[in-house]
């Protein structure tokens, strides 16, 4: 992906995963969490992990109470080492963000978190994930970043058909795989070159919409 960014022009605004990635850097800096927020120094991120799903509702601030999704780090430890999608530091300059993770917004759970305002998207208008288990693949990003910067697809169909070309050729997966990206209603049909920035962006959003997409088979 970052090559494929380079090669349109675009500038990296940072690069960092394992053991240089603690979890409070990823964090909302708000809330009482203090984090780094460190997606919203560029315009368009991807972020890569194993991602879970809780069924019992969860009370750390910024969830009220909601089933949360989440991500685990490989830094740090305990509790700390578990990132809660009401957490993410989203906003800022980040437009656009993909989470590529297993069931990052599984259902029921991406319904208790909407309806709770506890996908913390603030100014970002739209965040790319999954709806089930998937499997990682090391050209999605690539995928991702041609279909929207040379095809100038809509984000969200970039998402959808970055997905269609990594799997299409996968063996081994018995489930359907399912992509998933969660925003602002006004923000749906965005394009990197024609985007709709959101009409009422807030730190625990109640109007946020989705699209679906069966990337595999």
């Amino acid at each position: 992906m970052v090559r494929a960014m380079k090669r349109s022009g675009w500038e990296l605004a940072g690069l960092k995963g394992d053991q240089d990635l603690p979890v409070n850097s990823i964090r909302r800096s708000d809330r009482g969490y203090g984090g780094g927020e460190y997606f919203t120094a560029g315009t368009i991120g991807l972020f890569l992990d194993h991602g879970d799903y809780g069924d019992e509702p969860d009370y750390n601030p910024g969830s009220s109470g909601s089933k949360q999704t989440y991500f685990r780090s490989d830094r740090d430890s305990g509790d700390n080492g578990w990132l809660r999608m009401c957490q993410f530091g989203f906003g800022g300059n980040l437009k656009w963000m993909a989470i590529l993770a297993c069931n990052s917004f599984a259902d029921p759970n991406y319904s208790s978190m909407k309806n709770a305002g506890a996908i913390p998207l603030k100014t970002t208008h739209l965040a790319c994930g999954a709806s089930t288990i998937i499997a990682v693949g090391e050209d999605i990003g690539a995928y991702w970043t041609k279909n929207m910067l040379r095809k100038q697809q809509m984000i969200t169909d970039a998402w959808f058909n970055a997905g269609r070309s990594q799997y299409q050729n996968a063996t081994g997966q018995a489930n359907p795989t399912k992509f998933r990206v969660v925003g602002y209603p006004e923000c749906m049909n965005d394009t990197v070159q024609n985007n709709t920035a959101p009409s009422t962006p807030s730190a625990s959003p109640g109007n946020l919409t989705k699209q679906d997409s069966q990337v595999y088979p």
